[in-house]
């Protein structure tokens, strides 16, 4: 009985959940499960089309993209619009001879038919990219991106904060360089003036000024000037014109480089002292050309005298022979030796004939009695008489040791020469003094062959010796 009541139980729940209920809870699991994967499709489409978005975005948001945009004005040859820019047009007026028509006609020239490319090339400025436009390899133009500094943030996925950052740049400027094509030189006279289709140039296209003389008989003495400037649109009319108008002949030395007149380069190296002149017109220190050059004796002279020096003046001529001449500080004229074409040097020239008379006992004394001393043969006395107290020698000489040199037996001078006797200041001379110093001590001969180059101060009849220099020996001319 009451097996019958469990079996009738579980068979009436059964009947009712799998006739009835069950298929309904079907239906409802399905419909749930549709709408499940319609959300997780419609979410996964949306979340792709973001991301997708925001790629392209970011994409788009690159420097080279900015480039892309630059470098079109030049592949497609849209030169109208680029001679619009503010920093091409700059570029254009600076010459004063094209017309921004003639340019961009000039432009289509050089690249029509050409492969144009461009490249990313280094800056030194780190805000910027710079690239160079070519064509056929050529490099014509250049441009710049510039970092704003600002940066654009694009969200990946929305809501979990996942994104990419893109530096944000803007065209630069932009700069073209065909006026490297032709690039023409003018050297002329300061005071001409060069005119270019009409335009006269002004100081601003003067590269060089030459600090040399140029004379063409009838102007002035005039200093030269070179005009540098750049041309692109073929051969410019160009004019070259005197203070009074008139045509000035140029050279033509060929890649555009042309001269005023066939000049020739004149060189005179003269003493501090002296004073030259050409065409009757003094030369002024602009036509120096290099460095002064120290003589032999300089650092040898009494106080306050000054020793001369030889300084190059160098100047270009433009008709025939210059008449120069050069004097010195008293008027007379300073003899000069030629030394090459046009080239004109002072030698310093010896006076022995007319101060060897005079100044050969005082030179010759002096170094027996130098000598002597050195061999404890004289005191420091005999010396000093012969120098001036406090000069150069005279501190040498009272400083000079020579405890290690014994007493000489016997002395001897042989083969005295002086010679090479020259003024070197009004109150001091020069001259070079050989002795063969023999001595004899304790029975062993020797031999002190000595040189000096003596600078010998003097004020009337006074003379005293104020410097000296030993000299190698075998230069000593033994005469």
């Amino acid at each position: 009985m009451s097996g019958k009541r469990k079996n009738s139980f579980f068979s009436r729940k059964y009947v009712r959940y799998t006739e009835e209920h069950l298929k309904h809870r079907n239906i409802r699991f399905w419909v749930f499960y549709l709408i499940l994967i319609i959300l997780i499709v419609t979410a996964f489409v949306y979340v792709h089309g973001y991301f997708d978005r925001s790629l392209k975005e970011y994409e788009k948001a690159q420097y080279y993209h900015v480039a892309d945009e630059m470098a079109s004005v030049f592949t497609e040859q849209r030169y109208d619009e680029l001679l619009a820019l503010k920093s091409v047009q700059e570029s254009i007026d600076e010459t004063k001879f094209e017309s921004r028509e003639k340019y961009a006609e000039r432009l289509r020239e050089l690249t029509d038919g050409a492969l144009i490319e461009y490249n990313r090339v280094y800056s030194m400025n780190p805000n910027e990219i710079r690239y160079q436009v070519t064509a056929d390899g050529k490099v014509y133009a250049h441009f710049t991106l510039v970092d704003t500094g600002e940066k654009r943030s694009f969200e990946l996925v929305p809501l979990l904060g996942y994104t990419l950052a893109a530096d944000i740049y803007e065209p630069g400027e932009i700069s073209v360089s065909i006026h490297a094509e032709n690039t023409f030189s003018y050297t002329v006279p300061d005071y001409a003036s060069v005119s270019v289709n009409g335009s006269v140039l002004d100081e601003s296209y003067i590269s060089n000024t030459d600090s040399k003389l140029y004379v063409d008989g009838a102007s002035p003495l005039y200093n030269m000037v070179t005009y540098t400037f750049s041309y692109s649109l073929g051969v410019p009319e160009i004019h070259v014109r005197g203070a009074d108008g008139s045509e000035l002949a140029m050279t033509d030395n060929g890649n555009g480089v042309f001269t005023y007149g066939e000049s020739s380069v004149h060189v005179y190296k003269i003493p501090t002292t002296a004073s030259i002149s050409v065409d009757g017109a003094v030369l002024s220190d602009d036509f120096l050309y290099g460095k002064e050059e120290a003589m032999f004796f300089e650092g040898h002279m009494p106080p306050d005298t000054e020793a001369y020096r030889l300084r190059t003046y160098r100047f270009n001529y433009a008709a025939g022979a210059p008449e120069v001449s050069v004097t010195d500080a008293d008027g007379s004229a300073v003899e000069l030796t030629q030394t090459g074409e046009n080239s004109y040097e002072f030698e310093f020239k010896y006076d022995t004939e007319n101060l060897k008379p005079i100044y050969e006992a005082t030179a010759v004394k002096f170094l027996q009695q130098y000598l002597l001393f050195s061999t404890h043969n004289v005191y420091i006395g005999s010396v000093n008489e012969l120098m001036l107290k406090g000069s150069k020698a005279y501190t040498y000489v009272n400083n000079y040791e020579k405890t290690w040199i014994t007493k000489a037996d016997k002395t001897e001078f042989q083969d005295v020469v002086s010679n090479n006797y020259a003024y070197i200041a009004d109150n001091c001379v020069t001259c070079e003094v050989y002795a063969n110093y023999h001595t004899t001590t304790r029975n062993k001969v020797n031999d002190y062959p000595t040189k000096m180059r003596l600078y010998i101060a003097f004020q009337g009849d006074i003379k005293k010796i104020y410097d000296f220099e030993l000299m190698p020996v075998e230069t000593a001319e033994n005469e």
